[in-house]
C-alpha cells in the first residue's frame, strides 16, 4: 500500500491529493494517513510550495508556470505544497 504512493511520489508529477486517491483508487483520506506516515518513517518530505499571490506577472517564478495547472491550483494556492521521495524512501522501493 505505501509502496503505491512511494511509486506515485517518484514519478515525479505534481498531483493534487483528489488525483493522487484517483489514481490510486483510494479516498483522499487514505492518501493522506499514507503520507503522514511516509512522512513519519522518512519515506518523503513535504515541500512546501504556498503562493501568497498568482498573477500572469509572477509566473516566471511559479512552479507551474502560466497555463492549465496554473489556473487549477489557483483557488487553493496558500496550501499547495509537493511531495519528493527521501533516499531513504528510495531505498525502501
Amino acid at each position: 500500500m505505501l509502496k503505491e504512493v512511494l511509486n506515485l511520489i517518484d514519478q515525479g508529477q505534481t498531483l493534487a491529493m483528489t488525483e493522487m486517491a484517483q489514481k490510486l483508487g483510494w479516498t483522499i483520506q487514505k492518501v493522506q494517513n499514507s503520507l503522514d506516515q511516509l512522512e513519519r518513517m522518512g519515506y518523503i518530505e513535504k515541500k512546501d510550495l504556498a503562493f501568497t499571490s498568482c498573477s500572469t506577472e509572477s509566473c516566471s517564478s511559479c512552479l507551474f508556470k502560466q497555463g492549465d495547472s496554473c489556473q487549477k491550483y489557483k483557488t487553493s494556492l496558500e496550501n499547495l505544497y509537493s511531495w519528493s521521495v527521501t533516499e531513504r524512501g528510495k531505498d525502501a522501493q
